[in-house]
């Protein structure tokens, strides 16, 4: 059973880390309930003037070495998303997701340096399962919150894409706390296992192909890595990670040579009956290069994105995680927010418990590809980097402390 202890700065840590953790989790809620993406800014805001007050005893910790490339690629993040909307339209958007990323950077250096890493997944773990609840009630109709949109049917959590990820997520934390409690891996396996057959059975109530897929690729990849210790400690390589992200990022451009290759053509149209466009996707792919022009660095902003997709290729966006990045806030932006997530795993292969959180860094590598044909890279990717980040700093310096003969003060872990 997890339990969390409650204490004046523990309680106001947990207030901001519901806050923040909701702006990422519950960013399609909005899709559903109009007006709550409304609550969700107040909600980052209240979590930036409480911060305020937790941070201020540590603002010193803040310039320690392992967190100077970190820090580093934040301010190029920041600095880019505000040129970007300086250039287009300097909106609510824009400034919301400049607040995310500071506070979201903030709180996990926080969370590092007051040994409230393990606090962190315990209370992301309540809450995951709490949401998985909470939605599937709509999903079996219980309450009659469930709501038809014009294309998708909306859940408590938003699409059928959200519903899916979510179980994901379910899935990883199962493996997570069999890691953190150090179960036997036939104990882990099997609760997986479990939770996997359940997923996949609400995926496949909300009929969500590629929520299944991720399902199963988180599933397969968490069984055998619980017992594949190289491959654990493969994830935290950067260079690994960079080759998986320029690989989903440009995939599709390769994709899109082979469909239109003669014999591929007569096999996916004359013999199996579809069209080459794989739903569009490659008609979007030919026209964003051109479409790009003019527009390459700063993009064409954050404000009312999908809206200006649809009128340019009629679609609602660009059917691929990075592209959609590179349109909304160019490359410029995008190549800052990439440095920032590269930078969460700096050092992060040192320490020998980093690999425990190898669950979370799975759903980081499953929505790079499943960001090959849908739109991944949002809040929630970049908050379960930031969490692997904090895990790897954490071991770090506790390795290091036990080297040093210090005694680690691990009450608040």
């Amino acid at each position: 059973m997890i339990r969390i202890k409650t204490t004046v700065g523990t309680l106001l840590y947990l207030v901001t880390a519901f806050f923040i953790s909701s702006y990422a989790l519950l960013e399609s809620v909005n899709m559903g309930f109009p007006g709550f993406i409304a609550k969700l800014n107040s909600w980052l805001r209240y979590a930036g003037f409480i911060m305020i007050v937790l941070l201020l005893p540590h603002v010193k910790k803040f310039f320690r070495k392992e967190y100077r490339a970190w820090l580093f690629a934040l301010f190029l993040v920041v600095t880019a998303l505000y040129i970007s909307g300086y250039v287009n339209k300097f909106d609510l958007f824009t400034r919301m997701q400049v607040l995310f990323f500071v506070e979201l950077t903030f709180i996990i250096i926080f969370t590092v340096e007051t040994n409230r890493v393990r606090l962190l997944l315990n209370f992301l773990t309540i809450y995951i399962f709490v949401l998985i609840v909470l939605n599937d009630i709509t999903v079996f109709h219980l309450f009659g919150f469930i709501k038809q949109g014009a294309e998708l049917r909306r859940y408590l959590i938003g699409t059928k894409f959200k519903v899916s990820y979510l179980h994901m997520f379910g899935i990883a934390f199962v493996c997570l706390q069999g890691m953190l409690k150090g179960w036997n891996k036939t104990k882990t396996r099997m609760l997986v296992s479990l939770m996997t057959v359940y997923s996949l059975f609400i995926a496949i109530v909300v009929n969500c192909n590629t929520g299944m897929i991720g399902i199963l690729i988180i599933s397969v990849l968490t069984l055998w890595l619980t017992g594949n210790r190289q491959g654990r400690r493969l994830l935290f390589r950067p260079s690994f990670f960079v080759l998986v992200y320029l690989i989903c990022g440009t995939i599709e451009f390769v994709i899109m040579g082979i469909v239109q290759l003669p014999f591929v053509t007569h096999i996916v149209v004359d013999i199996l009956h579809r069209t080459t466009s794989l739903t569009g996707r490659t008609d979007i792919y030919m026209l964003f290069i051109p479409v790009m022009q003019g527009h390459w660095t700063w993009g064409y902003g954050l404000s009312n994105v999908n809206s200006t997709i649809f009128e340019i290729f009629g679609y609602t966006n660009t059917q691929n995680a990075l592209l959609q990045w590179i349109f909304k806030a160019g490359l410029v932006t995008t190549g800052a927010i990439s440095f920032w997530l590269v930078s969460c795993l700096g050092g992060a292969g040192k320490a020998k418990e980093s690999e425990k959180i190898f669950p979370v860094a799975l759903i980081v590598y499953v929505y790079m590809l499943l960001g090959i044909v849908e739109i991944t890279y949002l809040n929630d990717f970049f908050m379960w980097m930031a969490v692997v980040c904090g895990w790897s700093k954490w071991c770090q310096r506790k390795e290091k402390q036990l080297e040093a003969g210090y005694t680690f003060d691990a009450k608040n872990s």
